[in-house]
């Protein structure tokens, strides 16, 4: 190695001193070296500590989001619940409405039934008074005036009577359907024990805009029965086992088949037994007791016959 030594005077007091190129290159080659495998290991773990970081942060987002997942199905299913629980008061409300509604119609119908009895025994007793004043009437004068005075009370309080029994029936039916099939709501007007001909029945209808009503299938026959059933006392009914109900439903003896009140021909029909009356025209619907159930069914009446009352049916 050839030295290159440069002189560089003093200019002044205090000057560096001289430095050679010769002095540079010992003093470099007196400073450590890294190899090379030492810097490839630095890389190395340099790349290997991000490597790491990545998964952890991958590992993180998906442990957030399993979290968030889990959360929200347990808000899901808390939802779900609370919902259901919701969705069973309705049902329970529901079901407590209609409860109280039949209850109310069987508080109504008891009331009913004591006014017609009140009633019946109140014309019973106008009645006897009646024939007492005609028996009297060419004997004692002043008897007679005592008795009418006593028939003009009996009366005016039998008016009175059926004026509340009326109004109640005013506002039991004012929008009643008492039951609904089709397109159709169906009520029964009542008359009391046997005093209900065509003609009364087809009025009782026509005053509150209904007609005399049909019977369809053997499933509203059934449920005309079963309902109705339960809203009479046979007891009450002159002791009879069961009730007629007049309908819109005629019979062509000649031709055997049962007619609709449009003319039609009806698809079901059931007679109340193989002996019932088929000789008349209008078709009544026979209801029995609870232990008779099964002997329900139609007969036939002329236009006079008088029964119980009768089926009204007007669109829904």
């Amino acid at each position: 190695m050839h030295t290159v030594t440069y002189n560089v005077q003093e200019k002044e007091k205090g000057s560096r001193p001289e430095v050679s190129v010769q002095d540079i290159d010992q003093k470099s080659d007196q400073m450590p070296k890294e190899s090379f495998t030492k810097k490839c290991a630095k890389r190395g773990l340099m790349a290997v500590i991000l490597i790491c970081l990545l998964v952890i942060g991958i590992v993180s987002l998906f442990a957030l989001h399993f979290a968030y997942q889990r959360t929200w199905s347990r808000e899901y299913a808390d939802l779900e619940e609370k919902y259901q629980r919701l969705e069973e008061k309705k049902l329970s409300m529901e079901e407590n409405n209609l409860n109280e509604t039949l209850r109310l119609r069987s508080d109504i119908n008891r009331f009913e039934r004591r006014v017609d009895i009140e009633y019946s025994d109140l014309e019973e007793k106008y009645q006897s008074h009646e024939n007492k004043r005609l028996s009297i009437e060419e004997n004692n004068f002043n008897e007679t005036l005592q008795l009418r005075s006593e028939i003009e009370l009996a009366h005016a309080e039998t008016q009175r009577l059926r004026s509340d029994s009326d109004r109640i029936e005013r506002r039991v039916n004012a929008g009643l359907c008492e039951l609904r099939y089709g397109d159709y709501c169906y009520f029964v007007e009542e008359s009391g024990p046997a005093t209900m001909n065509m003609n009364a029945a087809t009025w009782s209808c026509e005053r509150k805009n209904a007609t005399l009503g049909n019977i369809y299938s053997a499933r509203h026959f059934d449920m005309m029965t079963n309902y109705y059933r339960t809203f009479f006392t046979f007891d009450s009914l002159a002791e009879q086992p069961s009730f007629g109900l007049k309908t819109g439903m005629k019979f062509d003896k000649q031709a055997n088949v049962v007619y609709l009140s449009d003319a039609s021909r009806a698809s079901f029909v059931h007679w109340e037994s193989a002996e019932a009356n088929r000789n008349d025209l209008f078709i009544v619907l026979s209801i029995h007791s609870d232990k008779d159930e099964t002997k329900d069914g139609y007969f036939t009446a002329d236009e006079g016959y008088l029964n119980f009352g009768a089926i009204c049916q007007m669109p829904v």
